[in-house]
């Protein structure tokens, strides 16, 4: 879930957080992003751990077990700012991709957990209007609960008022590469 995200809202983000972006419509895994922990700051996206003598990198954490798996007990929360993100729906043959965004084009705020270098996105059960797509999301935060995650507030008093919406998107978005606003136009 949430394996990849946009950021386009630079004046907004320069408003808000008085730093300026480079707006993204396609950002992957182990790219530098922005995160809000006191202040705003640049973070790897994904945590590289060692399991069985394999190294993975970890994206994401469920935020059911994120206070109990030794792996994430040790992160910092923090808070990721996005314009929208892309979940695959997987069908017999393939993977369809879709875009989240929330329809009133507000910038989403998103519950994170991080270490001096890297940030994972902190997912939840999906919500009934997207998980006929997939059935994990990541952790919406209204704007004015940023620092209520970031001080350690329990997960049942964050809230949301993001009018999610979704549509298909093409597949120029499996490339990262592809880094455009032709990548979350619908299909």
């Amino acid at each position: 879930m949430c394996g990849r995200f946009t950021l386009h809202h630079n004046q907004t983000v320069k408003n808000t957080h008085k730093v300026s972006i480079e707006g993204s419509y396609n950002i992957a895994p182990s790219s530098e992003i922005l995160v809000l922990l006191n202040t705003p700051t640049s973070l790897n996206w994904g945590l590289s751990v060692s399991w069985s003598g394999a190294e993975k990198l970890l994206i994401n954490c469920r935020s059911e077990t994120m206070n109990e798996k030794k792996t994430f007990k040790q992160l910092t929360r923090c808070v990721i700012p996005m314009s929208g993100w892309y979940e695959w729906q997987r069908s017999a043959s393939k993977k369809i991709p879709f875009y989240h965004f929330d329809l009133n084009d507000q910038m989403i705020y998103v519950a994170g957990l991080c270490n001096e270098k890297n940030v994972v996105v902190v997912t939840k059960e999906a919500e009934s209007n997207v998980s006929y797509i997939h059935h994990r999301q990541p952790v919406l935060i209204n704007e004015n609960q940023v620092s209520n995650w970031n001080d350690g507030c329990a997960l049942s008093d964050i809230t949301h008022d993001y009018k999610i919406q979704t549509h298909r998107v093409t597949l120029l978005v499996n490339n990262p590469r592809n880094n455009t606003a032709d990548n979350i136009l619908a299909a």
